[in-house]
Parts: C-alpha cells; structure tokens; sequence
C-alpha cells in the first residue's frame, strides 16, 4: 500500500508475526528499499526499545518501523516520533498524554508507548534513518509491568489499529518537514507535553555515570540539560528516571 504525504510517500508492507520491525527494516534496506518504507508486523517475537531492552509485543499492539531520509540532528528524531504519537493517540481518544525524554509516552504515568531511533553512517553524515514506534493499542500489559498501561484499558474499549496507523503516518507527514526547515517546533511542542522538564530526574548516561539533578531543558540538538551540582550537564543519551 502507498500512501501519498507531503514529506514522504509512505510504502506501508504488513506482515504478521515477525522478529522485529526494526531488524526487518534494516533487511528491507539493504534489498533498495529505500525511505518512505514502513515494516508493520502484527506481533514481535525479538521487538526491542533502546539499548536493545525487550519490548513486549503480543498482537493487538502498534509495531512499526519507517524508514526517513538523512537528517542533521538525528537526536531530534526520538522527540519528534514521540511528539507524532502523542498527537495521534489526542487526536483518536481526547485523552491527556505526557513524553519522558527522551523515548516514552506516558498517561496517568503509566508507559503506553515508545519511540525507536536508529541511524545509518556514512563518515560524517547519516545515509539511512529508521523510527521504530510501538505503542499498546488492544494488547494489555502483563502484570510484571505494573508501569505500563494499553489504550483499550484506558478507554474501556477497542481501538482500531489500521485507523491509529493512518493518523500516525499523517502526522508523522507534518512533523519530518520541520526535522531540517523548522526544528524549533519540534522542540516546542515535545517541552508542551514534557513530563520531564522541571521534575527532579536521574539520568544514567551511555558510559554508565549517574547524573541525578533537576532537568531544565532540552537543547536544540535533543540532548537533556540537567543541573547538577552547580553545573549545567548535557545528556546525549541515558536511561532515566523521574524522582
């Protein structure tokens, strides 16, 4: 299915039950095709968040990877996918949605989603860039993940899934354009629903330091500013946690 959109022209390929859509993208690559393509599967058997953390991924969730073209700031593009599924789930449910940095959407607190990002190089520039989205549509979460929530339980009903990926991919149309031309709008509307900026938080960076302190912003590269002991830290990427 192609879909037409004034960024992209989506080439959507569903399958059913698969390893994971960010490893079927990457395959879909390598064989030419190029950005535009969306891997959604039905259910994952290997899906993975950040630093490769399993995502459960039973059927009845969103499972999907897009393939984007090069971008600058490659950090902008975990915050504009999740500012893309916050909207959608507004849009479709009326419902109030917050994003913790620098990948998770939360309502009530509760984990209901999360955004992928994953890119390609080449020397100093980015040849390829794969948003991975999974958000728990129909699919409740198992009770060893108290944090987590699903749309249907927070609607009491079915949500359909088709109809949440044509919302998504429309928004996604509005915001990829502002990842070169407007990235100030990305910025502004990820602090609007940030339940991270102005919480205290604990960030464990990619070299494994603890930096605890009060997030106060986010730069225009996508990293965190956290004040910590009289200095302002920039966090490229981390775990976190709100405190």
């Amino acid at each position: 299915m192609v879909l037409e959109g004034p960024a992209l022209p989506w080439k959507v390929i569903k399958l059913g039950l698969i390893g994971s859509t960010q490893a079927t993208a990457r395959e879909y690559l390598a064989s030419g095709h190029g950005a535009g393509t969306v891997i959604v599967a039905a259910g994952q058997t290997d899906g993975r968040g950040r630093r490769g953390r399993s995502w459960h991924s039973p059927e009845g969730g969103l499972y999907m990877t897009a393939s984007l073209r090069p971008v600058m700031e490659v950090g902008l593009v975990p915050l504009m996918g999740g500012v893309a599924v916050a909207e959608t789930i507004r849009e479709m449910t009326n419902i109030d949605v917050g994003l913790k940095w620098p990948n998770d959407i939360l309502i009530r607190g509760k984990k209901v989603g999360g955004v992928l990002s994953e890119s390609g190089w080449a020397g100093r520039k980015t040849n390829h860039v794969l948003l991975g989205v999974g958000v728990n549509l129909n699919n409740p979460p198992p009770d060893w993940l108290p944090e987590a929530t699903s749309l249907s339980e927070e609607l009491g009903r079915f949500v359909d899934v088709d109809s949440f990926l044509d919302i998504l991919l429309e928004t996604l149309d509005r915001y990829i354009p502002y990842l070169e031309s407007r990235p100030e709008l990305i910025l502004s509307s990820w602090k609007e629903m940030s339940q991270t900026l102005g919480r205290m938080v604990e960030v464990t960076d990619v070299d494994g330091e603890a930096i605890s302190g009060l997030a106060v912003d986010v730069a225009p590269d996508g990293s965190l500013l956290v004040e910590s002991g009289g200095m302002i830290r920039h966090v490229v990427s981390g775990v976190l946690e709100l405190r």
